[in-house]
């Protein structure tokens, strides 16, 4: 009994001395890296997606389809692996959401809307786009961000990703903020645009 406890306390004593090492997400091989750790998958180096999404401590992992683009797999949030659903739910929660006050929130949301979750599921239409010009397409509305008690509901037009049929395609897009910073999402109208009507 007393050996096995000296062998514990040795083996403390090393542990203490060779922390573990944190994998660099800071590299594309590193979040491979911490892809396979965490998945048991591998990341194809040609058809992976790996972005960089602007907002603190959040990186995103999805694979490449050649009629859609990077589809969003999960993310890293904080060093820790989230699948979509679960980044979808919980990924406001780990960045500080319960500390936010209702403006902070808004624009939290708005920034997570645009720079997390639409990465690559859509692009944020600018004013200026043509497909909102003509009599039978619906007038432009910028994105906003309101708070709603303690929730915060986002409403915005994406343009789809393109895929392989010569037309734009337009969805607004609502998502409702929990007061736990998770995500619902619904659609509030779509129309397509012929791509020789934008030409």
């Amino acid at each position: 009994m007393q050996r096995s406890l000296s062998a514990v306390l040795f083996a403390l004593v090393l542990s203490a001395g060779c922390p573990a090492t944190a994998t660099d997400l800071a590299t594309d091989d590193g979040v491979r890296a911490a892809y396979k750790k965490a998945t048991g998958d591998e990341l194809n180096a040609e058809h992976g997606c790996i972005g960089r999404t602007g907002v603190k401590d959040v990186i995103v992992v999805g694979d490449f389809a050649y009629d859609r683009g990077c589809i969003m797999s999960g993310g890293f949030v904080g060093g820790a692996w989230l699948d979509t659903a679960t980044l979808t739910a919980t990924g406001p929660s780990k960045l500080g959401w319960a500390t936010m006050d209702s403006k902070a929130r808004a624009d939290f949301a708005l920034r997570w809307a645009e720079k997390v979750l639409f990465h690559w599921d859509g692009s944020f239409v600018p004013a200026d786009n043509k497909a909102f010009t003509f009599e039978d397409t619906p007038a432009y509305t910028a994105p906003a961000a309101v708070a709603k008690g303690d929730g915060v509901v986002v409403t915005f037009w994406i343009e789809e990703p393109p895929g392989m049929q010569d037309q734009d395609i337009f969805d607004q897009v609502e998502l409702t903020f929990d007061a736990k910073g998770a995500v619902t999402r619904s659609s509030k109208a779509g129309f397509a645009v012929d791509g020789a009507r934008l030409r």
